[in-house]
């Protein structure tokens, strides 16, 4: 129920006023009423009402009110900074829509207030290079002044971008890219990832699968390397490791290979030691081109998709054979390791790697002697 103030006008004669019309007032009887009230927790909102009509006024008044109780502060913060006009708030209040109101988080630019978040945010640095590289591409076609409340129509207009030149997968590396930024920032239930969420993929060729080399293949291919090329092949068909490891934290300890993951948190792990492995000397580009005059549709990824099967040829436990890919959840790496089998797998599934890979090489005249010096012979 209002308050009211009691006024006297004249001789005795008593009228009640509504404080709310105390509280707004218009400067030199012109223009647009002012709203001046306080509110516990917000402070003090003076600012333009946006009408000259009473019943509006009356109804901004109480909605203010309204928002005040419903513990929407952020909103009454908009408006007594500036942010958004009384008026524009009234608008999307009228129509219950006040979720689509702009606030200063909104009205930031796309440019830098995302790269700077993913330089904050808690993921693997893979993730956050190729997080930045989209932005950056969609920042290049839709300008560098967008406001974080104009991305839903502009990645529209980029989805008509990457349509005419034929990248699909940009534009949904993309679209995952912002709504990982809205989910973290403002939630599923905010009207701008609902936007973005609402705007679909596109149709994209699958990604051709690098192909798995047989033993005798791969060591045809580190024939043809140079050496020092070569020494990266090994170190990745022999441990598994992703580019971004092998160029990352990792070491050997007598029979085993620990790896610092890159991916996720059931990335570290450790993996037997086949046979020694070097840290690469040389950058990923050279790596590639190298590999590819050998057979153009092998890639890095060839060597871990290769170790995967080779462990599954020789009979390693499914899940033994997740753990050294890093495939493993932490709730799951620590089941295993909790365990006082990790020193006896470690060593039986080295002898099962190095025995079936001598089965495969036998034909050549391979012996268990030269797999104790590998390099004299240069076996694989």
């Amino acid at each position: 129920m209002d308050r009211y103030l009691f006024v006297v006008i004249g001789v005795g004669v008593p009228i009640y006023i509504p404080i709310y019309l105390r509280m707004a007032h218009r400067i030199n009887h012109q223009g647009t009423y002012v709203i001046d009230r306080r509110y516990k927790g917000i402070g003090r909102i003076r600012r333009a009402s946006g009408t000259n009509d009473r019943k509006t006024l009356n109804q901004i008044l109480s909605m203010l009110t309204e928002i005040h109780n419903a513990g929407k502060h952020s909103i009454l913060c908009e408006i007594r900074d500036g942010v958004v006009s009384c008026m524009e708030v009234y608008g999307h209040w009228a129509e219950g829509r006040l979720d689509h109101l702009p606030s200063v988080a909104t009205l930031k630019l796309v440019t830098p207030t995302i790269p700077d978040w993913i330089d904050t945010h808690s993921i693997v640095p893979t993730t956050k290079r190729n997080y930045k590289s989209e932005i950056k591409r969609f920042s290049d076609v839709v300008g560098y002044d967008l406001p974080i409340q104009a991305i839903p129509r502009a990645l529209k207009r980029y989805k008509k971008h990457c349509i005419k030149r034929g990248t699909e997968r940009t534009f949904n590396a993309c679209r995952t890219t912002i709504l990982a930024y809205l989910n973290n920032n403002f939630g599923k239930s905010h009207t701008l990832w609902k936007q973005v969420s609402d705007i679909r993929t596109l149709s994209a060729v699958p990604k051709r699968k690098a192909p798995q080399l047989s033993v005798m293949e791969f060591r045809e291919l580190v024939g043809a390397l140079p050496k020092a090329h070569a020494e990266i092949a090994r170190t990745m068909i022999f441990s598994g490791m992703r580019w971004s490891e092998v160029i990352g934290e990792w070491w050997c300890e007598n029979d085993r290979v620990v790896i610092k993951g890159t991916k996720t948190e059931g990335s570290d792990r450790v993996v037997p030691l086949i046979q020694p492995i070097l840290k690469p000397t040389r950058a990923s580009g050279s790596f590639r081109k190298q590999i590819r005059k050998f057979r153009d549709d092998v890639s890095p990824r060839s060597f871990r998709r290769s170790y995967a099967h080779w462990m599954e040829l020789a009979k390693i436990p499914r899940s033994r054979r997740r753990m050294y890919l890093g495939h493993f959840g932490p709730k799951d790496t620590t089941d295993i390791y909790e365990r006082s089998e990790v020193e006896t797998f470690l060593r039986e599934d080295t002898e099962r790697l190095r025995k079936w890979i001598f089965s495969q090489l036998e034909n050549k005249g391979a012996s268990d002697e030269d797999w104790k010096t590998p390099r004299k012979i240069n076996l694989l």
